[in-house]
């Protein structure tokens, strides 16, 4: 009779070592999943707050920056005359000036030339207005006549003559769209045009606004993405590991034993 109670008390202390460290093991990955949860709130917080505040002038200021950084990767630095001069036809056509810098970006793929970016952007402002057509559509078509042998041009009757990306091309490319349109970008006087204009002021003043702001949300960010890679993945991977039903099992086997 002592042998079996020896033997039973011996069984009852594994497992009740067994349930501590199953506790322990629990409360370890509660503790885990509260700090989780505490910096996902607080993530998820701020993220919010931003989005409902400042949100849209984020977004607009985003827009103008990557349109700003994509032109400058294309041309291998920044341009503050190109810069400029988008924005000098802003307040001069319907166009806002981050559409304007893509179509700089497409014709930097093709030159590194200011000027010639610039008469080429221009006289793809004037066809893009002359045909009713979007701006970067106009701007593929203009860039691909200029820098390369196709003149993707010949179905609107422009002509287009000389080597790709010479001199000659740029000349008879410009004159031609000129002549069928030269002008209308800016000459248009239409109420359209007027609430275009208007529309992009009010954008700009967004974007100075939202400006402010870009440094820390790119630092918030960076933040969340560097938590989710660096934590919350490697959780969630070892949570996937766990065998809850047969943790289950044994915590009801030794509540039993016990």
């Amino acid at each position: 009779l002592g042998a079996a109670t020896d033997g039973t008390s011996r069984t009852n202390q594994r497992n009740s070592k067994n349930m501590k460290k199953q506790k322990k093991g629990a409360m370890a990955l509660g503790g885990t999943m509260s700090v989780l949860r505490s910096k996902l709130l607080v993530y998820g917080f701020a993220l919010q707050m931003v989005n409902k505040t400042i949100g849209s002038t984020l977004r607009l200021a985003m827009k103008q920056e990557d349109a700003e950084k994509k032109l400058a990767l294309q041309l291998g630095r920044t341009s503050n005359e190109l810069l400029n001069h988008a924005s000098a036809l802003q307040k001069t056509t319907a166009f806002g000036d981050e559409s304007i810098l893509a179509v700089q970006g497409q014709m930097a793929a093709f030159t590194k030339d200011e000027e010639t970016i610039k008469s080429l952007t221009e006289a793809t402002l004037n066809l893009a207005e002359g045909r009713g057509i979007d701006l970067a559509t106009a701007g593929d078509l203009v860039a691909k006549s200029y820098g390369s042998s196709t003149n993707a041009l010949s179905r609107y009757g422009i002509a287009v003559k000389g080597s790709a990306d010479s001199s000659k091309r740029l000349e008879t490319l410009t004159e031609g769209i000129n002549r069928l349109y030269g002008g209308q970008a800016q000459k248009i006087d239409t109420t359209s045009k007027a609430l275009k204009q208007m529309g992009n002021a009010l954008g700009d003043a967004g974007e100075s606004i939202g400006e402010a702001f870009l440094p820390m949300t790119k630092k918030m960010a960076q933040g969340m993405t560097s938590f989710t890679q660096n934590h919350l993945i490697p959780f969630i991977e070892t949570v996937k590991k766990i065998d809850f039903g047969k943790t289950f099992k044994n915590l009801i086997k030794n509540f039993d034993v016990v």
